[in-house]
């Protein structure tokens, strides 16, 4: 499972913020978080659209890496796919992933590209919308954002 979220020109030089935690899950639901990271954007963004694509796109690349890596070491090769869920509290970005409308930003376009193509290999198993409330990365990219439903996870071992 992976978190991405982000936050719009929060730094300076209208510099973006961008923040993941993924975390392995098992049959039992149990969770693990396996790795977490804030950085900045690599590039001026427009929107918070564009960010949170962005910020998604991050999460997306280490989480499939990473589950490449584990299906190596675990079953031997890359044969058998661990799946991603990924989830944001993005609705814009949500609804662009299962919509055949293109985004008006000609730039944005190619990121979301790479996610809907990740969803139709089955790369990606789905995203998932879910409130900011439940956005465990939120304490990642914004000053003074709660960072009670990350930590609660982290005790427990349960993403509940």
């Amino acid at each position: 499972m992976c978190y991405g979220d982000a936050s719009l020109a929060n730094l300076m030089m209208a510099k973006s913020t961008c923040g993941l935690v993924l975390f392995v899950v098992s049959a039992n639901s149990t969770c693990c978080p396996i790795l977490w990271k804030s950085n900045t954007i690599k590039r001026v963004v427009r929107s918070t659209s564009a960010a949170e694509t962005n910020a998604m796109v991050e999460a997306l690349d280490s989480s499939y890496f990473i589950a490449v890596m584990l299906s190596e070491m675990l079953n031997g090769g890359p044969s058998m796919r661990i799946p991603i869920v990924a989830y944001t509290d993005s609705e814009s970005l949500y609804k662009n992933c299962y919509s055949t409308n293109m985004c008006d930003e000609k730039r944005l376009r190619i990121e979301m590209g790479i996610i809907k193509e990740m969803l139709v290999k089955g790369e990606l198993l789905k995203l998932v919308w879910v409130p900011k409330s439940e956005m465990l990365a939120d304490c990642l990219t914004k000053h003074g954002a709660s960072s009670m439903s990350l930590a609660r996870a982290l005790e427990n071992g349960y993403l509940a």
